[in-house]
């Protein structure tokens, strides 16, 4: 096989070893979530939600 070392062709070669170190660092990550939890809820975004928002900042501004 020719080209480069870093050609696509051969980065299944070289590259395989990356995916444990991702991994591990993926993983530890992960685990903090556990000793330190969220403090709040995380944001649903769903169209009636953003729907409602943009109705609400618009009458917000009024002072009919």
């Amino acid at each position: 096989m020719g080209g480069a070392l870093a050609a696509p062709a051969t980065a299944y070669i070289y590259d395989w070893n990356m995916l444990p170190i991702g991994q591990a660092l993926w993983l530890k990550g992960l685990l903090t979530y556990k000793e330190f939890p969220p403090m709040q809820d995380p944001e649903s975004y769903n169209l009636d939600q953003v729907l409602q928002q943009i109705k609400n900042a618009r009458t917000a501004g009024r002072s009919d």
